[in-house]
């Protein structure tokens, strides 16, 4: 008969059996601190991504565009002379993201604006831009579009193309007092993909812009001084106006 020559298996010890409790509770601890530094990598990963989507402005122009807080103007402050030949308006743009002066006595045209290369993509990127406008905290609801695109040699603002065609949406107004500060706001979104002849711009695209209008109004002032388009001929003041040899002219029409 054969004896059985399988060894029992020695039971572990106390000590062994804590050691073994600990090294698997510290197993377990390495693997949690690593996925914990797996997911705060990832966070500050999409962290980032948003941020960098919150800084850069899709170009609308084919140009680099500058949206400013309504509290910090890009354009400190300028002074503006282009009188609509229509009307006999003072334009007025809140993308020039400025602060400007304006004789209270003066009427001015809000214009909002979008441009193409072309005749026909400008007014088919027109009909994918939804404008809103508010002025001194009020939405306005008659804000009037062009029919048809205008063709501008020069840009009606700086930094924009030559040679384009734009749509506009104007806005007549006329502040009924001087020594105020009014701000005209607006808003404007791309409802569809639009191709203005420079880039392709996508869907949502939001941009805001803002113009301080600061108001004055002085009896004492001369026409050739005063900031209104006096005669109508579509020029203000000394030395836009050819009729004004000097600021103290007191009639623009002479």
């Amino acid at each position: 008969m054969k004896k059985n020559t399988t060894q029992k298996k020695k039971p572990k010890t106390e000590k062994e059996i804590i050691v073994a409790r600990y090294t698997l509770v510290g197993s377990i601890i390495i693997g949690l601190i690593g996925l914990l530094g797996t997911i705060i990598t990832i966070y500050n990963g999409n962290l980032s991504n948003r941020e960098s989507n919150k800084t850069q402005t899709p170009d609308l122009l084919g140009l680099s565009l500058t949206i400013a807080p309504t509290d910090q103007l890009v354009n400190p402050t300028i002074d503006v002379s282009k009188i609509d030949p229509e009307t006999g308006y003072l334009i007025v743009y809140p993308d020039c993201q400025c602060e400007i002066n304006v004789n209270a006595e003066q009427p001015i045209l809000v214009r909002l604006m979008w441009g193409g290369k072309t005749a026909e993509l400008a007014k088919q990127g027109s009909n994918l831009i939804l404008y809103s406008l508010v002025i001194d905290g009020q939405e306005v609801l008659s804000l009037v579009k062009k029919e048809d695109p205008v063709f501008e040699v020069n840009p009606p603002l700086e930094g924009d193309p030559d040679n384009a065609w734009w749509m506009y949406w104007d806005y007549a107004l006329k502040f009924q007092s001087g020594s105020e500060t009014h701000h005209i706001q607006a808003t404007r979104i791309t409802l569809g993909n639009i191709n203005n002849g420079w880039q392709e711009i996508p869907t949502g695209v939001k941009n805001l812009s803002e113009v301080q209008v600061k108001t004055f109004f002085s009896p004492f002032l001369k026409e050739c001084e005063d900031g209104v388009d006096n005669d109508a001929d579509g020029y203000i003041d000394f030395p836009n106006d050819a009729q004004c040899s000097t600021r103290s002219d007191p009639h623009e029409d002479k």
